[in-house]
């Protein structure tokens, strides 16, 4: 089992704790998973962070969402009854204004919108428009300009294939949100606490947020990362220690790849 362990000049400030220092009572080892290689975690009051963990990780789209608009406006009554014949129990009616509520009889009251499954994305048809979400697991990305490649995959096995589903021809479609996670090489736990301290806004990154565990240590989830907001498109990335990085709500591919490489580059000369 290959472990890393890594030591601070300096302890971590935390609100209630005026200095913590690491020590070897503080520090344990978990076993491995088949083919993986083992963790430190640190025990910091009730968290306990891990510290390393060695992985090949590439930037890679997961999660999206896209909306499309259809050439003409569909009957979701007929539709409704069409979809029941293949996709069965599978199809819910939704009342309109409302995706919560499921209508309980289609045949007296009117449908505001369809939500069903179709190869394992979620599809929401509504009179005009079809939003699809799901994840990326099937996209492999090839050379080439980052975000095309992408734009295609969506177009070819996601849009195309459930529009036909659907019995119905799109005019366009755009994509509305995309997620992804990478690994920054460049970050770990020694120069982690200088990074939380030394990064600054640029071009690309209108606002730099500190680990809730300084601003608020009672909160949960990834209390040891930091979020680099995105000037432009809302995007944002969130990172901690050990590297790992998310990527939320971006626009596109492209944009998404431009902002993981301005971050790259400003870890190395920070």
């Amino acid at each position: 089992m290959c472990v890393y362990i890594y030591t601070f000049s300096s302890g971590i400030f935390l609100k209630d704790v005026r200095e913590f220092y690491f020590t070897r009572r503080n520090v344990f080892t978990r076993a491995p998973k088949k083919r993986r290689v083992g963790l430190v975690f640190i025990k910091l009051g009730s968290w306990v962070i891990p510290i390393h963990k060695n992985t090949n990780h590439t930037m890679r789209p997961t999660m999206f969402m896209c909306m499309v608009v259809t050439r003409d406006p569909m009957d979701l009554h007929g539709l409704y009854r069409v979809l029941r014949e293949t996709y069965a129990d599978n199809v819910t009616a939704k009342s309109p204004g409302s995706l919560g509520q499921t209508v309980p009889d289609t045949n007296l009251w009117q449908i505001g919108s369809l939500s069903l499954k179709i190869n394992t994305y979620s599809v929401f048809v509504f009179k005009t428009k079809v939003k699809i979400s799901g994840g990326s697991k099937d996209f492999n990305e090839e050379q080439g300009e980052p975000g095309g490649d992408y734009d295609e995959w969506l177009d070819e096995h996601v849009v195309s294939p459930v529009m036909r589903a659907l019995h119905t021809e799109s005019t366009s479609w755009k994509l509305c949100l995309l997620n992804g996670s990478h690994l920054l090489e460049d970050v770990n736990a020694k120069n982690y606490m200088r990074l939380c301290k030394e990064l600054r806004p640029t071009h690309l990154f209108s606002q730099v947020i500190p680990p809730t565990m300084f601003t608020a240590p009672e909160r949960r989830g990834r209390v040891c990362s930091m979020c680099m907001k995105c000037a432009q498109g809302g995007g944002s990335i969130r990172f901690d220690h050990s590297g790992k990085a998310q990527m939320f709500a971006f626009k596109s591919l492209r944009d998404m790849d431009a902002c993981v490489k301005h971050l790259i580059e400003i870890i190395k000369i920070t």
